[in-house]
């Protein structure tokens, strides 16, 4: 797909951050990434982007946000307000929790099997 090379193509940026939940499959998800990228890391102990998270990641400004293992949509509000304040970086989610919200529509690319199956 189209998107997955703007992925490969994201993946030389230099201001680039990878957000994971902090349990086993969040952090292996990370570290697989870290094999091959460099990525600045933010472990989380909730599993979704709270409000003071969204701030946080605003004050970074980094070009690429990866979200892994983080129910994304289950505040989806914070992270539609994070995409339209940071309008230059690119989001991408990776993630296999239950959908609440397709994200794709807010220019943020959401991957996961059971949306993909969904479709």
């Amino acid at each position: 797909k189209d998107e997955f090379k703007e992925i490969r193509d994201s993946m030389k940026l230099t201001k680039k951050l990878i957000v994971h939940h902090r349990d086993v499959d969040g952090t292996c998800s990370a570290a697989q990434l870290l094999k091959f990228f460099d990525f600045e890391i933010m472990s989380i102990k909730d599993p979704f982007v709270t409000y003071d998270l969204a701030n946080e990641l605003v004050d970074k400004n980094p070009q690429l946000i990866i979200f892994l293992d983080l129910a994304v949509d289950e505040h989806w509000e914070n992270v539609i307000t994070l995409k339209e304040k940071l309008k230059k970086t690119k989001i991408v989610v990776f993630d296999h929790h239950v959908i609440r919200k397709d994200l794709n529509d807010f220019g943020i690319f959401q991957h996961r099997s059971r949306l993909d199956y969904r479709l």
